[in-house]
């Protein structure tokens, strides 16, 4: 792990975009920014570094081009179906599937709701997607990275769940949800000393 690690020593900031209604298109001026999409936010990031998903129907969502240029996929060991976690559906499922497109790093994690396996890194929080995005960021990469940027994450707008670039998903992001995915958010920046920006 500690050569992954090494890889992302040049970055000193992380941008993380999901879906949510404040999502913005940005491009990247800054060679020190690390550019982190969820799921389908992918499709519409031109300087994608990293994608971080957990829910497997996912990867038939995103365009195979980027599939191609982006260096890194966060992974969990076994992926949620149906907003279930399915040990049917694994990482080696996803590295299959990918085989002959995606030629970057897989970081591959437990999630705490799972027995664990030493061979992968252990994230604390089960929450979203973008909570494991922020999770490896501030326990593994805060040394390097002192500050999150967060576009279409945590922040309901008017009722309005997602961004209008993106189709509904599965209807599970409730207002309760997105306090819970911010407040785990807070907790995990603030006990790791990584600033944070709600955009």
């Amino acid at each position: 792990m500690d050569s992954i690690i090494d890889l992302f020593s040049n970055y000193n900031r992380a941008v993380i975009f999901g879906k949510g209604p404040t999502f913005q298109n940005i491009k990247k001026t800054n060679n020190k920014d690390l550019f982190i999409t969820i799921n389908q936010a992918s499709n519409e990031i031109e300087d994608v570094d990293m994608i971080c998903l957990n829910d497997y129907h996912n990867i038939e969502k995103i365009r195979i081009d980027v599939f191609k240029k982006v260096k890194y996929i966060l992974i969990p060991e076994y992926f949620n179906i149906n907003c279930e976690i399915s040990k049917n559906y694994t990482h080696l499922d996803v590295k299959e599937r990918l085989k002959n497109i995606f030629t970057g790093q897989y970081i591959v994690y437990n999630r705490p709701d799972m027995d664990r396996n030493l061979k992968f890194i252990l994230l604390p929080t089960n929450t979203s997607s973008c909570n494991s995005a922020c999770d490896f960021i501030c326990c593994f990469l805060n040394k390097f990275i002192k500050k999150i940027d967060f576009y279409g994450v945590g922040i309901l707008g008017k009722d309005k769940y997602y961004h209008e670039s993106f189709p509904v998903g599965f209807g599970t992001y409730t207002k309760s949800r997105l306090v819970s995915i911010r407040m785990n958010i807070i907790k995990v920046c603030k006990k790791n000393n990584v600033e944070f920006v709600f955009n």
